[in-house]
């Protein structure tokens, strides 16, 4: 978190200039430059079962703008519980180092390079619902992930404006259960190019590649892949034009992302359209128009998950005999006939905002209109079954294109500034999902509105208690979510969050950090990939140190 300068959040697509699976926004983190992390910087943190973490980073610079940065740290994080309060076992450990380097080369101009590496595991437990074989099916999976990845960034003056270029390569092998697992790697390079402002326009516009090589193992019959390795590209190029119609009253932005990907087989067009007008310097009002594609990951293109196990319905002579429920194991895969192509989505969105002196007041209402959603369909049936007796058969079930949905909602949100010491932040979400437009014969409804809450809230006060004390109160509503793709309903939950912070001298700081104060544990999402139990976060205390010299 030192290490970081901003965080900026993007609400609704912005595929037009992020690219595909800007979907529903973007988070977009900011780290400092080397030049302003000069020095040593070292922290232990502990939460209230003793797990410790602890990490250090040193930065210089030299008088020929030339500064840099070197880190590593631990990773310790605690486990879930079940719905009873026992641990379900998936603590995560590790570590991770890495380093930047900035060259600055005038104003607008220089080169950063930055780097870093890592090591993970990650165990998870599966449990297949549905059964009734009268012996138990958890099955624990340990993850480990380890890899490191290179970026290089120029930024430099051109004649007609500023040029930046960014390119990185990444490095990921995963590894499941000892047995499957898979190495993924990427080529990425991006180009922009922003004019200087000429007549009333403000162009940027770009092109970017990005190269991708897998090589999966299986793990029959748990995880097992349509395709072991091969290779993926993205190609695309976008253009945007800021047209001041009236200047400081009307402004329009026009502007596409045009995108080739090889693993969803198509040619993708993201155009976005927003008008402002801002009748006067303390309200905005806008309307934006916009679209943009989800396209499927390597997962959900080509691997075949166990997803849990069923009675058959009618049980075999040989069933009866030995007084066994058999059972088929259900298998989620692609179908067969074609593989899967990108989601999409057409937003439409009307938004209001208000300056009020030091702070400010935000209402935006929205209409997303979903096609081509992956959804289910009862697949084929293979007889015998990948395990053995008493599993009987295989039965898939199928992802393909073809569901539909509309999701109406509106967003409202505050700043307030209640004196010198303290600050008020708010906001409250409701929106409606609508998937009644969909093929009955796909089964859309568990896949999202398992991550689509009714109703959403949130207020934080921040007070400067003292010159060296600080305190964040945060409270926050989620109302429930539907059925996940394993059936597991998530029911509403409230939560309280306390940070506090003290600067003991200019040198070292402590801080306090209790997430769930009121509530002894609750469930946020649940799992849509592998068949996992329900995890509830319980409350936990962290105490961090961070010293600087």
């Amino acid at each position: 978190m030192e290490d970081i300068e901003r965080i900026e959040v993007v609400r609704g697509p912005g595929a037009s200039l992020w690219g595909a699976n800007a979907v529903n926004g973007v988070v977009n983190i900011v780290t400092r430059r080397a030049s302003a992390t000069v020095g040593t910087l070292a922290w232990v943190e502990a939460d209230d079962d003793g797990r410790l973490q602890v990490g250090a980073r040193h930065g210089f610079a030299n008088d020929r703008d030339v500064s840099a940065r070197v880190y590593a740290r631990s990773i310790g994080l605690g486990e879930f519980d079940d719905q009873g309060g026992n641990g379900l076992g998936n603590a995560q450990h590790g570590w991770q180092a890495g380093f930047r380097a900035d060259l600055g080369l005038g104003a607008n101009a220089g080169w950063s390079l930055q780097g870093g590496t890592y090591r993970l595991r990650a165990p998870e437990q599966l449990e297949f619902p549905g059964v009734a074989l009268g012996f138990g099916v958890d099955a624990a999976l340990g993850f480990e992930y380890e890899g490191g990845h290179l970026m290089l960034t120029g930024r430099w003056p051109t004649a007609a404006g500023e040029a930046e270029l960014r390119t990185y390569v990444d490095h990921l092998e995963v590894g499941v259960a000892g047995t499957a697992g898979g190495d993924i790697d990427t080529v990425d390079t991006d180009f922009q190019h922003r004019l200087d402002p000429f007549g009333r326009h403000e162009v940027i516009w770009g092109l970017g590649a990005r190269y991708t090589a897998f090589a999966f193992e299986a793990a029959a019959p748990v995880l097992a892949f349509t395709r072991d390795d091969g290779r993926e590209h993205i190609i695309s190029a976008f253009v945007q034009d800021e047209i001041s119609l009236q200047p400081r009253r009307w402004k329009l932005t026009l502007g596409t992302r045009v995108e080739n990907n090889s693993l969803s087989g198509g040619t993708e067009w993201q155009p976005n359209i927003r008008l402002l007008w801002t009748p006067s310097d303390r309200d905005s009002i806008w309307a934006h128009v916009s679209r943009a594609s989800r396209t499927p990951s390597l997962g959900e293109q080509y691997a075949k998950i166990v997803a849990g196990l069923a009675p058959l319905p009618q049980q075999p002579p040989q069933c009866v005999q030995f007084q066994l429920t058999c059972s088929s194991v259900i298998i989620s895969r692609t179908a067969l006939d074609r593989d899967l192509e990108a989601e999409h989505l057409t937003a439409f969105e009307l938004g209001y905002r208000r300056q009020i002196g030091a702070g400010s007041v935000e209402a935006v209402a929205y209409r997303h209109q979903f096609k081509d959603l992956f959804a289910n369909t009862l697949g084929a049936t293979a007889v015998p079954g990948s395990l053995p007796f008493p599993i009987v058969a295989d039965q898939y079930i199928d992802r393909r294109n073809g569901g539909k949905a509309h999701v109406v909602g509106l967003e409202t949100s505050f700043e307030m500034p209640i004196d010198t010491a303290m600050r008020l932040f708010g906001a409250y979400a409701i929106q409606n999902l609508d998937e009644s437009a969909g093929d009955p014969a796909l089964q859309t409804t568990s896949a999202y509105e398992a991550v689509l809450p009714h109703q959403m809230a949130s207020l934080r006060a921040s007070f400067d208690i003292a010159e060296s004390h600080e305190l964040d109160l945060m409270w926050r509503h989620v109302g429930a979510l539907g059925d996940s793709r394993f059936g597991t309903t998530i029911p509403s939950y409230q939560a309280s969050d306390l940070n506090y912070r003290w600067r003991v001298t200019r040198e070292f700081e402590l801080a306090l950090y209790i997430q769930n104060l009121f509530d002894q544990g609750h469930a946020e999402f649940a799992p849509d990939f592998f068949p996992a139990p329900l995890g509830y976060a319980p409350r936990r205390a962290f105490l961090k140190g961070i010293a600087r010299f």
